[in-house]
C-alpha cells in the first residue's frame, strides 16, 4: 500500500509521460517486402527505425542494421539497373534470390557508386523473383538512415564494353538507345566529359582508309569516342568529339585513318548523363567533301580538312564549288554571291582556302564557277566567267 501511495504521489507531482514505441517501416522484414513491378519505375520509402533480422545477410560487405525490402518479378530476360540515386543518406544495396531471409543467394550488391548512393546491374531472368534490400552504412558507431528513392530500369544490352554490338562493312547506319545505360568502373571519360550513360559498338576496319563516324540525327547531346584495346580500363583513344562546330549542334563526329583488320571500339555517351535515341553512322571520308547547312544565320561550310566550319553570310550563295586554287593538293571552297549581297554587300566571288579565312576574288558576281583539271597537271583548276 505504501509503494502504491508513493507511485500515485509521483504521478501527481511530476506528471505522466507515456512510453513511445517507434513505428517500424512496413517492409522492415523480408517476409513483408513490398512488391514493385514493370520494366522500369521509381518508388519511395524510408529505413528510419528499421532493424536487421536474425539470419539476414550482410549487404554489400557492410553490417548495416536498418534494412528494408522490396520484391520484383522480372517481366523479361533483360539487363537491369537498380539504384538508390536521390536517396538522402549513405545506402547499401543488394539483390537476392531465395525464399527465406536465412537462405538467400546474392545476385549483385553495391555500397557507393555515385557519391553515397548505390547501383547494381545484372541480367534478370524472366519470371524470377528478385528480393531487393536497401540498408544504411554502418561506420561502427551509427547506422545511416533516411528517405529512400529506389529506381529500376532495363538497360541496353551494349551498356558494357564487353557486351558491345558488332557493326560491319565500309559504311552503314545503326540505331540504339542509351536510356538507362551506365558507366563502368575504369571506363574513360569520353570527349573530356564524365558522361555516365554510355553504350558500345565494335567495328573491324575492312580496309585502310579515312573514316567518318558520327551521331548525326541522334536526339540528344552526344559524346563520341573511338578506341583500340581489349578491356574497358586499358583503352587507347583514337579520336573523340563532343559537338561538331557549327553543323550538327549537339551531335558528334570523328574522322581518323582506320587500319585494315584493326578492331575499333566506339562509345556513345550523353553529355552530363544526357540520354535518348542514337543514330550511329559510319563510312569512308573523302577529303574534298564539302558539307553545307543553311542555319538561319547563313551558309555554313565545313572545310575539307573537317577541322572547322566557316560562317559565310546570311545570304544564300548562288553557287558553291570546290577546287585546288592554291595548288597545295587540298580542295578549297569557292562561293559566289549576287550583287548587293555577300560579306561586304558588294557581291562577288570568295574563296576559303582549306585552313584560312575568306578571300575576295573579284568584286563582281561570277556567272559561272567550274572546277576541273584543265591543264592536265593532276590538280583542279578554277574557271570563273564574269560575263561581259
Amino acid at each position: 500500500m505504501k509503494r502504491a501511495t508513493i507511485f500515485i504521489l509521483t504521478i501527481l507531482l511530476f506528471g505522466w509521460t507515456p512510453l513511445t514505441v517507434a513505428a517500424l517501416p512496413v517492409n522492415d522484414n523480408f517476409a513483408n517486402s513490398l512488391l514493385i513491378s514493370g520494366t522500369s519505375g521509381t518508388t519511395l520509402g524510408s529505413n528510419i527505425d528499421a532493424t536487421k533480422e536474425t539470419g539476414e545477410p550482410i549487404h554489400a560487405g557492410n553490417f548495416g542494421g536498418s534494412s528494408v525490402w522490396w520484391s520484383w518479378v522480372a517481366p523479361a530476360t533483360q539487363l537491369v539497373n537498380i539504384n538508390t540515386f536521390s536517396s538522402n543518406f549513405d545506402t547499401l544495396l543488394a539483390v537476392y534470390t531465395g525464399t527465406s531471409v536465412g537462405g538467400l543467394s546474392e545476385v549483385a550488391s553495391n555500397d557507393d557508386v555515385a557519391g553515397l548512393q548505390s547501383q547494381v546491374t545484372f541480367i534478370a531472368q524472366a519470371g524470377t523473383t528478385y528480393h531487393i534490400a536497401v540498408d544504411g552504412f554502418n561506420d561502427g558507431f551509427d547506422v545511416e538512415s533516411g528517405s529512400i528513392t529506389l529506381n529500376w530500369d532495363s538497360i541496353p544490352t551494349n551498356d558494357n564494353f564487353a557486351g558491345s554490338l558488332l557493326i560491319s562493312g565500309t559504311s552503314g547506319t545503326t540505331l540504339g538507345l542509351n536510356i538507362g545505360a551506365t558507366k563502368e568502373t575504369g571506363e574513360p571519360n569520353h570527349a573530356g566529359n564524365f558522361g555516365g550513360s554510355s553504350v558500345w559498338w565494335s567495328w573491324v576496319a575492312p580496309a585502310t582508309q579515312l573514316v567518318n563516324i558520327n551521331t548525326f540525327s541522334s536526339n540528344f547531346d552526344t559524346l563520341l569516342a573511338v578506341y583500340t584495346g581489349t578491356s574497358v580500363d586499358g583503352l587507347s583513344e583514337v579520336a573523340s568529339n563532343d559537338d561538331v562546330a557549327g553543323l550538327q549542334g549537339l551531335q558528334s563526329q570523328v574522322i581518323f585513318t582506320a587500319q585494315a583488320g584493326t578492331t575499333y571500339h566506339i562509345a556513345v555517351d550523353g553529355f552530363n548523363l544526357d540520354s535518348g535515341s542514337i543514330t550511329l553512322n559510319w563510312g569512308q571520308f573523302f577529303p574534298n567533301d564539302v558539307v553545307v547547312n543553311i542555319l538561319g544565320a547563313g551558309v555554313s561550310v565545313l572545310l575539307n580538312d573537317n577541322t572547322s566550319s566557316v560562317l559565310l553570310h546570311a545570304d544564300t550563295a548562288e553557287a558553291i564549288a570546290v577546287a585546288d586554287v592554291d595548288g597545295n593538293g587540298v580542295d578549297d571552297v569557292i562561293v559566289s554571291f549576287p550583287a548587293g549581297t555577300g560579306p561586304d554587300a558588294n557581291g562577288g566571288t570568295y574563296i576559303s582556302r582549306n585552313e584560312g579565312p575568306l578571300v575576295s576574288l573579284d568584286p563582281q558576281t561570277a556567272e559561272q564557277i567550274v572546277a576541273g583539271d584543265f591543264d592536265g597537271s593532276g590538280q583542279d583548276d578554277l574557271f570563273l566567267d564574269f560575263g561581259v
